[in-house]
């Protein structure tokens, strides 16, 4: 097992520059800004992971000419978040944190509850009382205490700030070890398409939300000097990082996104995040990586979820976000041309959701 120590890690703040310790109760900055994780080497970090539930490599599935679904759903708990919560709960449980407390809509605490069982840690989750019914049922399974808040899920996030003092917040949004667990996700693409981010080739296609996904991966190719394009989607239904790109780029908005004061959470709501607190870390990836920022609506989210269902891929709705990006893109409907090959990460099962379309 590697040592692993406050002295050998820390968290700095992205925007002062403040070196914090990674037990640190804060979970920003004093100053407001977002933690970045600071180490000797992250990847070398991410190598030697000792906790597991026998994670191995999804496979890609082709999706049409040189593009291919990463059925990333495969993980243990059913969604791509088990990259970045096995990660994350390793480090905690070698810092000796015993108890944890997470804030989420479904598929991150689902995994964190899973992996802070097989850590031997306590863990409670808060989660909105929407949340899917399949989702709930694996977090009882795993054994993690449950704090159902009513309202939307800003009321989840403002609740676990406000109980369970005793607990170190193991934030899938605001701790910077999820994410940079999630970075292994590019490391696995390389290796399966090691022509990917070379010489001008490649385009990932990503639904966004909180960013972990989207901030993970470009953590990860940057960590391989790659460089593919990175297309973030979102819903029009609640788009805030689209807004903010395009008020960026000078275009023009249509009206029934516009200003972002009536979101609604929609079909997708791992993706239903009204302000992510990594916004502009988040725009910042899509700039360096030469990718943009799209929105599908429901009817297009729901004929890409179809169709997935009827190839015989199980997904839920926020999953198909991301393929519905990349049918629109196709189609000529967007103005991107997209650089083969071109992946499309399917990030949760469709057993998880309630809400699921099927005629």
């Amino acid at each position: 097992m590697r040592p692993v120590s406050e002295k050998s890690i820390s968290f700095t703040c992205s925007s002062c520059g403040d070196v914090h310790s990674p037990l640190t109760d804060r979970h920003l900055c004093n100053c407001g800004g977002t933690f970045q994780l600071r180490a000797d080497s992250v990847r070398a970090l991410r190598d030697d992971i000792s906790l597991s539930l026998g994670e191995s490599v999804t496979p890609l599935l082709p999706a049409g000419p040189e593009a291919y679904y990463k059925l990333d759903y495969h993980q243990p708990t059913g969604s791509f978040k088990d990259r970045g919560a096995r990660f994350m709960i390793d480090i905690l449980q070698e810092l000796g944190v015993k108890k944890i407390k997470e804030d989420s809509s479904g598929n991150a605490g689902a995994a964190t509850a899973a992996y802070a069982a097989a850590a031997g840690m306590d863990c409670e989750i808060f989660l909105p009382a929407s949340a899917s019914g399949g989702k709930l049922r694996q977090l009882k399974a795993y054994g993690a205490g449950i704090e159902r808040i009513p309202g939307e899920r800003a009321r989840a996030a403002e609740a676990v700030l406000e109980r369970s003092p005793d607990r170190y917040y193991a934030s899938h949004v605001y701790n910077p070890l999820f994410y940079q667990g999630v970075a292994s996700l590019a490391e696995e693409l390389i290796e399966q398409l090691p022509e990917l981010g070379r010489e001008g080739r490649g385009s990932i296609i990503v639904p966004a939300g909180n960013g972990t996904l989207l901030l993970g991966l470009a953590s990860g190719l940057a960590e391989k000097a790659r460089d593919p394009d990175l297309i973030a989607v979102q819903t029009s239904k609640t788009a805030p990082l689209y807004c903010r790109y395009h008020r960026e780029t000078g275009e023009d908005l249509p009206a029934m996104i516009d200003g972002g004061k009536s979101w609604q959470e929609g079909l997708a709501e791992g993706i239903a995040i009204k302000s992510p607190a990594r916004l502009e870390e988040m725009l910042q990836a899509v700039r360096e990586f030469e990718g943009k920022v799209i929105s599908v609506n429901e009817q297009e989210t729901v004929d890409t979820l179809r169709s997935l269902h009827r190839r015989g891929i199980y997904v839920e709705s926020t999953a198909a976000v991301a393929a519905a990006g990349f049918e629109k893109i196709r189609s000529g409907n967007i103005d991107f041309e997209l650089r083969p090959p071109v992946v499309i990460p399917l990030t949760g099962s469709g057993l998880k959701e309630d809400r699921i379309f099927v005629e």
